[in-house]
């Protein structure tokens, strides 16, 4: 690997592999004293290139050699990988270590790119040394596949705004922006690029983003040293996803980022570095301040639901399919409201354009229902709109106020 002088790297063409007859991108970092050590490697989620982890470099390679590698459909390479399954993705990071001549890797594997990490780690036990990984999750749960499938919808609609308004609020907790540091700028900033976006980043988006939702299980965890961590507020990869991985994982240990969502390593990059080089180190990040440590049996049930439930019981009519058919809404949170349908009978739970109108300021929704149960089925709010996610903001603000306190219905 050629000694690292300065950042200038960033701003020069990647050096390019062919591996299979499939591109890869990378830039290579290290120090003399440290050129003895094995690599990290960083595998970024969506929409992260190269220059996304320019401060990750500065703070990392003070103590490791650092690869930043865009396999096919990541980054910038024009290889989008479709059709790639991500155990497919791993046997080409394999050859590429090959090709550069690295034995062992840490991979640093975050959000899309933790699901290349887990199998690369998995399949490939002699070349990985430890393994980090950031909101992550076993498989996409129902609630967020709809969210996911919408957004294709808004971006083959050619709706930039309403897509661009989506993703943010899918990987971002909206609700929880004024406990989280830098939120608010960090949303608008997010927002803004999105709708820069290329039309070969939202192609990369679409084939990724629809790879993720064809993972329906992880191969056997890895036997290395794994560190698990996740944002307090995740609601896209929630603390108790994440946590089912670092349990799929035979060494591993599970930390949960105080006041921070997704976007963990940007809303906190000091402290996430700081347990990275813990854990290279081999120094337990147990007491470090801003990280609460669980061990596999551990995990308190009571944050497995990450935001409040407020009773409301309330009636109101969901349209579809220019029929109503009239509901009780038993709870309501800011992401959704839990529905007895016994007033209607069948409900429409297949179409996904419908609407319900909430008892407060005439507010309509548009929703999917899942989870259809008996006597009940949940609703799930959409997200397109900040004007309209705060209405929700204010809705339930204004229920909690009236409410007998929160609600344990499932």
């Amino acid at each position: 690997m050629k000694p690292l002088v300065s950042m200038d790297s960033f701003n020069r063409p990647p050096l390019c592999v062919e591996v299979n007859g499939r591109l890869v991108q990378y830039l290579s970092f290290s120090r003399p004293k440290t050129a003895h050590k094995n690599p990290v490697l960083i595998l970024g989620g969506a929409f992260q290139k190269f220059k996304s982890f320019k401060k990750d470099v500065e703070l990392l390679s003070d103590v490791h050699p650092v690869l930043l590698v865009d396999l096919p459909g990541q980054g910038g390479n024009d290889d989008l990988g479709d059709n790639l399954s991500f155990e497919e993705l791993a046997d080409i990071l394999c050859g590429f270590l090959d090709q550069v001549g690295v034995e062992k890797v840490t991979p640093i594997a975050l959000s899309y790119g933790s699901a290349i990490g887990f199998h690369f780690a998995s399949k490939y036990p002699s070349r990985t040394d430890k393994l980090i990984l950031g909101g992550t999750t076993p498989e996409v749960r129902e609630s967020v596949r709809l969210l996911l499938e919408e957004s294709f919808t808004s971006l083959n609609e050619g709706k930039m705004e309403r897509f661009s308004a989506g993703v943010v609020l899918n990987l971002l907790n909206f609700y929880r922006r004024h406990e989280i540091k830098g939120a608010e700028l960090l949303q608008k900033g997010l927002y803004k690029n999105m709708l820069k976006l290329e039309a070969a980043d939202l192609v990369r988006y679409e084939i990724n983003t629809r790879r993720l939702l064809d993972l329906h299980e992880l191969p056997t965890g890895p036997t290395c040293e794994t560190l698990v961590l996740v944002g307090e507020y995740d609601n896209f990869t929630t603390p108790a996803e994440c946590f089912s991985v670092a349990r799929l994982c035979e060494n591993s240990t599970f930390g949960i980022i105080s006041n921070t969502d997704h976007l963990a390593p940007y809303e906190n990059k000091k402290l996430v570095n700081k347990l990275y080089k813990k854990f290279l180190a081999g120094i337990p990040i147990n007491g470090t301040t801003g990280v609460k440590i669980f061990n596999k049996s551990e995990y308190p049930v009571m944050l497995q639901r990450l935001e409040p439930r407020y009773e409301i019981d309330d009636i109101s009519f969901i349209e579809g399919g220019g029929n109503f058919y009239p509901v009780n809404i038993v709870n309501i949170s800011t992401a959704g409201v839990m529905l007895d349908k016994s007033l209607s009978g069948d409900l429409p739970i297949n179409n996904r354009n419908l609407k319900i109108r909430l008892p407060f300021n005439d507010l309509e929704m548009d929703l999917f229902l899942v989870d259809d149960r008996e006597d009940t089925v949940r609703g799930i709010f959409k997200r397109y709109h900040f004007g309209k996610a705060k209405e929700v903001e204010e809705f339930v603000r204004h229920v909690a106020g009236q409410s007998n306190g929160f609600c344990d219905a499932a």
